[in-house]
């Protein structure tokens, strides 16, 4: 009897060890610009459980090995330690000096070749990598683009931080430029989707479209998506904030909400029915949300003695921060938080996951338009405000 147990007990072990053997990954690095002694991270998540493992390079190369608990692909992050991990200095600075790139770890070997940069190396691995490698290629023209911007932009507010200069102009010219990359990027991420709806890559980006979801535009969408996606954990996890969304989607009334201001005074939605309200969803550390400031300064001076309220939410948790943000972007229109970041009531409400966020709601208390920024937004009030 004892024999036939430590035999089951073998057999269970070694099916275990088995399956951990199906799923070690090797991820070699080969950067010839690369110092000996800099430390390279990968970042990965499993369930609840962050990951994170750090070398040293030498000679150019480095090298990390791991088993993955799940069988699945995950999507991980691969950075060069620098100035960005040292919090001594801005978020913008940090920004600006941001070395990382994203994969797909999967059981096999992984390889990155290039020169002294991570994010613009070329890592090949498993299929999904391979998926993620041709996105990447889909979309380089505009990614590149993108980044050029933004090393554009970033050192010109790093300069005049504290100086009390309106860099309002500035931000807008080079967020008016982004505008055609992002939705060209936008269209290609659907014809990727379209074209690989068996890949996890596609089911990635579906996530990352969740968080600013039209349900008109994502429904189609996952619909397209393969059997095996929609059923996974993370396919049911998409279907479920479908239907969520839908609660806060356009032609729904508004949810009422009641959020402290900057005075503390607790404030209603529900007082400014009756009018036309913009919700506006952001964060002192959004630099997107930074980007739609001047923006959202030209809809509140055009708009607001026309029957029309502006309220800000903030997701910020530290209050210095939030105000500190709020004088010197001049949101000099209504201000509310509770401090509680992500787990902002109004957020929670709105099913907000990322931001910026907005909402157009009527005088009758039904939201009739959701995310519109930019030119797109003042066309829209121009059209009911004129």
């Amino acid at each position: 009897m004892k024999k036939a147990a430590w035999c089951l007990v073998m057999i269970l072990l070694l099916g275990t060890l088995k399956i951990n053997a199906q799923n070690d990954f090797t991820l070699h690095g080969k950067l010839s610009g690369l110092k000996n002694g800099m430390k390279v991270l990968l970042l990965y998540e499993i369930g609840n459980k962050r990951v994170l493992d750090s070398v040293a390079t030498k000679n150019g190369e480095f090298n990390f090995k791991g088993s993955l608990t799940v069988s699945q692909p995950v999507k991980a992050s691969l950075q060069l330690k620098s100035l960005y991990q040292d919090t001594h200095v801005s978020y913008l600075e940090r920004l600006l000096k941001r070395d990382e790139q994203d994969l797909f770890l999967e059981k096999g070997a992984i390889n990155l070749q290039g020169d002294s940069l991570i994010n613009t190396a070329i890592i090949h691995g498993g299929k999904t990598q391979e998926e993620f490698l041709e996105l990447q290629r889909l979309k380089k023209a505009e990614t590149d683009q993108m980044r050029t911007l933004q090393q554009e932009m970033i050192p010109v507010l790093i300069e005049t931080q504290g100086l009390g200069i309106d860099t309002n102009q500035i931000v807008q010219s080079i967020s008016l430029k982004m505008q055609p990359l992002v939705a060209a990027i936008r269209d290609k991420e659907e014809h990727f989707i379209r074209a690989y709806p068996d890949s996890y890559v596609s089911l990635d980006l579906m996530e990352q479209r969740s968080n600013l979801m039209r349900p008109g535009v994502f429904e189609p969408l996952l619909n397209r998506l393969s059997p095996r996606m929609k059923n996974s954990r993370l396919g049911k996890e998409l279907t479920n904030k479908l239907l969520l969304v839908k609660r806060t989607a356009p032609g729904v009334k508004m949810i009422n909400f009641t959020l402290p201001g900057i005075d503390g005074k607790i404030v209603s939605l529900d007082k400014y029915k009756g009018k036309y309200i913009l919700i506006d969803f952001w964060a002192s550390w959004c630099m997107p949300c930074l980007q739609e400031n001047p923006n959202l300064q030209r809809v509140h001076q055009q708009f607001k003695n026309k029957n029309f309220e502006l309220i800000s939410v903030s997701l910020d948790t530290d209050k210095k921060n939030w105000l500190t943000a709020v004088e010197a972007y001049r949101m000099v229109w209504l201000q509310l938080s509770d401090l509680r970041g992500w787990n902002n009531k109004a957020a929670q409400e709105y099913a907000i996951n990322e931001i910026p966020q907005n909402f157009l709601i009527n005088p009758q208390g039904i939201i009739i338009a959701k995310n519109l920024f930019s030119q797109d937004l003042i066309k829209k009030l121009e059209e009911l405000l004129p």
